[in-house]
């Protein structure tokens, strides 16, 4: 009976998939009776083909689940089995958008495949999915290389398909890289490659997949074309391909592409109407549970099947037709509300899409891909707003401008802040894979050139990301109520956030930075006013970058840079903050965008007198006698940094300092140190703290009583760790390391005793993102600790954005490598203001700048930021 179910299983799987896994089932059911070892290959098997069953009906994570368990080790008499598993796991996690985790996968198989080989056929398939993959991960170099070498490989005739298809991924790849680099051999190489895709699939014998291999070159070629405004071309090349696939509606992967991409060309044309026709037909496909047509609702953000991010573009395209067509048609209102609710589930989509994702390495993907769709949608709310002056589409802007920030980190915040919806075994399960995560990641920087050891890491890696996965799954099933709050986006109106957040003398300015102007919100108790300065992007940024270069230098000998250096303080200050100059309060919170992340607002000129910067501070020109500023990555993550409601307070329970000890010898021996380049590199800074470091924590103490120290071995990662639960302020002068090539390997470093560096007393970002705590503050008087790699969507990925993932409400923390001569004054004075005046956060660190400002170089004190909560 068991052979039976089998094979039926098999005979029915491409055509009714569903009665496939019936029959597979039944057949599994009977082996695992029937055999006492559950890696029996006939058990595993059964595992593979009810994989593929949901596989084909897009149940990827069902799929997921049973590969795996097909997968689980290689069978010496079938090892086809386990390289086919892991194959399909890539597959599966591609197509979840778990990128990283399908790169795992192939590459396993793909080195199984050397020592076991494989049919042809899935030999050209694995290079396929594997150059796929590294195109969605923009790593095309390692995509064409890889697409290459399988094309350069002798190979047995009969396989043209699979070589078509490889030509197709070539010519994918090289249109990307087409946009990324704007070349023209790109586009020559991109047109090649897609040619000779179509002409392989139309030589190809006659089959079910024939004319649908032709369609998708076709409208791959159709895109190519759209993109080098050959708008006729691709019309017609597109048509031809859909009318080729009539009456197929089951290819809706197909269609879609077509129809968009048809659609596109349109609108290129100023065909508006055509264009909005293409659209619908394409929802039709996309949303098959929800029939879009004319004059009808779109179709909710759960209801999109698929491909998201075609789903994401389709809406921005909808938008952008119905906003042409009002302007063609001289406003008519109608059109006008058609952009807004595309705009509106555009929105809700993406929140939907993150939610769905397991890692935020797919989060932060998913978020930077989607800034042009939400540049696209915030470009059309303005458009809006200025046709009816009607505040709404104003308020539309700002939740976008809110919605491309912080992207993960609000997410996590907002978990956090509700975790008592789940039961207790549930948050200690959460926080043990989590640990195990952080502790297999620690151990591979250990072992980073034991590749046998390395190997068998990323491995238990791969299982325990399988387990937060089923997890996760499982979540869903029981506590769908705390699920659903993965799903919110940015919520909060800008009405909630001048009511909840900001005190009487507070004002809020949000950024928001698009290719030929900035945008700033200006959010007071009473208002929200909305400014735009026409500067580029690019201009912006290089301002920035130069002024940031000159405010790290120093006290300059050169006039001419003391007179430029003072020059852009005043043009900076002009650009982002003397445009709502007039509604500015006295305390202002910083929400930035792109390059001003990493610009400290105190250090700029509010107005200018002739002189260097000692005239300037002495007259009190920098913003800095001005305003008192805090930061934050968005406006809807401060709202969950607060006491109260919605945030949690630590609570008054007292004050710690770690004092960090360090051997002269890592610093001195650190080229015959064994450590992944990376770290090799930062060993000499590892220096021992200075006398300005003794007199900091020496004026702490005098100034708060009952501090707790920790010094020498005492000042350790462990105890840290666990005064994060303890304390509610903690205060850490030590070295900091901003590593750039991977933000998920900086860190803070504890004491180091020995002559060789101990990496377990290293707290890198990535340690942080399995912690919760519930700090109120935390003053991180270290190098680099707010500064990080900068990723659209998130902001910097920093120390100071770890320390927010784990759940500290205020961050005092550094841009640079602050001079430890004025810190050594600043922070005990910032204490004093805080603890014994009573004030403020933001103005308790503004008065203690005062203090230095007048006979300090900037570079001394504007480094020191404030980021999260204020009171």
């Amino acid at each position: 009976w068991a052979s039976v179910a089998d094979e039926l299983g098999k005979k029915l799987l491409f055509q009714r998939p569903l009665d496939a896994e019936h029959y597979s089932q039944m057949a599994l059911g009977i082996r695992k009776r029937l055999f006492e070892s559950p890696f029996h290959q006939d058990v595993l098997r059964m595992y593979y083909n009810i994989g593929s069953a949901h596989f084909l009906r897009k149940n990827y994570h069902q799929a997921i689940s049973y590969f795996d368990s097909a997968g689980v080790r290689l069978l010496k008499g079938l090892p086809q089995l386990f390289i086919l598993s892991h194959l399909k796991l890539g597959q599966a996690y591609q197509e979840i958008g778990e990128l990283n985790n399908a790169l795992f996968h192939y590459q396993i198989a793909s080195d199984s495949m050397e020592v076991y080989p494989i049919s042809p056929k899935k030999q050209l398939e694995m290079a396929w999915s594997l150059s796929s993959c590294y195109r969605l991960l923009r790593e095309y170099d390692k995509g064409i290389e890889r697409a290459g070498a399988e094309l350069n490989r002798p190979g047995p005739e009969g396989q043209n398909i699979g070589i078509a298809n490889l030509y197709l991924v070539l010519g994918n790849i090289w249109q990307d890289s087409l946009l990324a680099s704007e070349e023209e051999e790109a586009g020559i190489k991109a047109a090649s490659f897609i040619q000779k895709a179509l002409s392989s699939y139309e030589n190809a014998p006659e089959g079910p997949q024939k004319e649908a291999r032709i369609a998708r070159a076709a409208s791959n070629l159709g895109e190519l074309y759209r993109r080098a405004g050959q708008l006729g071309k691709a019309t017609q090349v597109l048509t031809d391909a859909i009318n080729l696939l009539k009456n197929q509606d089951e290819l809706n992967n197909i269609f879609v592409p077509l129809y968009i991409n048809r659609g596109e060309s349109h609108f290129g044309r100023r065909q508006y109407e055509a264009a909005l026709v293409d659209y619908d037909s394409a929802l039709l496909f996309l949303a098959p549970s929800h029939p879009h047509y004319a004059g009808r609702p779109l179709p909710p953000a759960s209801s999109y099947e698929g491909n998201h991010r075609r789903a994401m573009a389709l809406l921005a395209d909808i938008a952008l037709a119905n906003l042409a067509l009002s302007e063609e048609k001289k406003g008519e209102a109608e059109y006008l509300k058609n952009a807004v609710a595309a705009y509106d589930t555009l929105y809700r989509l993406i929140n939907h899409i993150r939610g769905d994702f397991i890692s935020d390495e797919a989060k932060l993907e998913l978020a930077a891909g989607a800034q042009e769709t939400l540049s696209k949608a915030f470009e059309g709310c303005l458009k809006l707003y200025r046709k009816t002056n009607d505040p709404t589409y104003k308020e539309q802007a700002f939740r976008i401008s809110e919605q491309s920030k912080a992207f993960v980190l609000l997410e996590a915040a907002r978990l956090k802040n509700v975790s008592s919806m789940l039961p207790e075994t549930a948050r200690r399960q959460e926080e043990e894979l989590l640990l195990a995560r952080a502790r297999l990641k620690g151990q591979l920087l250990e072992n980073w050139n034991d590749p046998v050891q390395k190997k068998e890491l990323k491995k238990e890696l791969s299982r325990n990301f399988e387990n937060i996965r089923a997890f996760q799954r499982q979540l869903r099933e029981d506590y769908p109520n705390y699920f659903a709050l993965k799903y919110q986006g940015a919520e909060l109106s800008s009405t909630d956030i001048r009511k909840e957040l900001l005190k009487p003398g507070q004002s809020l300015i949000e950024y928001f930075q698009l290719d030929s102007a900035l945008y700033i919100f200006l959010l007071n108790q009473d208002s929200l006013s909305l400014e735009t300065v026409p500067v580029s992007r690019r201009n912006l940024d290089r301002q920035v970058s130069r002024f940031r270069l000159l405010l790290q230098q120093g006290q300059s000998q050169n006039q001419n840079e003391e007179d430029e250096f003072c020059r852009l303080a005043q043009s900076l200050y002009d650009k982002l903050l003397a445009p709502a100059e007039d509604k500015l309060s006295g305390r202002l919170i910083i929400i930035p965008a792109g390059s001003l992340n990493n610009l400290p607002f105190e250090a700029l000129l509010k107005s200018r007198i002739p002189g260097g910067i000692a005239q300037q501070a002495n007259a009190g020109n920098f913003v800095l006698f001005n305003h008192s500023v805090s930061y934050c990555f968005s406006a809807n993550l401060l709202s969950l940094m607060q006491p109260g409601p919605k945030g949690k307070s630590g609570g008054d329970k007292g004050m710690a300092v770690f004092v960090s000890a360090f051997n002269h010898s890592i610093s001195r021996n650190a080229g015959h140190s064994a450590l992944p380049p990376a770290l090799l590199n930062v060993l000499p800074y590892l220096t021992p703290l200075g006398v300005n470091q003794e007199t900091e924590v020496k004026k702490i103490r005098e100034t708060i009583p009952n501090v707790k120290v920790y010094e020498q071995e005492a000042a350790s990662k462990e105890e840290f760790l666990k005064a994060c639960r303890q304390y509610s302020i903690i205060h850490v002068p030590t070295h900091g390391i901003l590593n750039e090539g991977d933000p998920g390997f900086s860190f803070i470093s504890f004491s180091q005793l020995g002559e060789q560096i101990d990496l377990s007393e290293l707290l890198f970002v990535k340690d942080l993102y399995a912690q919760h705590w519930n700090l109120d503050l935390l003053f991180l008087s270290a190098c680099q600790t707010a500064t990080g790699r900068f990723m659209e969507g998130e902001g910097n990925i920093s120390l100071a954005r770890g320390m927010a993932y784990a759940g500290v409400r205020s961050l005092a923390t550094t841009l640079w490598n602050v001079p430890t001569a004025a810190k050594a004054r600043i922070a005990p004075a910032f204490y004093r203001y805080l603890l014994q005046d009573e004030a403020p956060k933001d103005e308790a660190l503004a008065r203690a700048k005062r203090e230095v400002a007048r006979r300090h170089h900037p570079n001394d004190w504007a480094g020191l930021i404030l980021i999260g909560a204020t009171d």
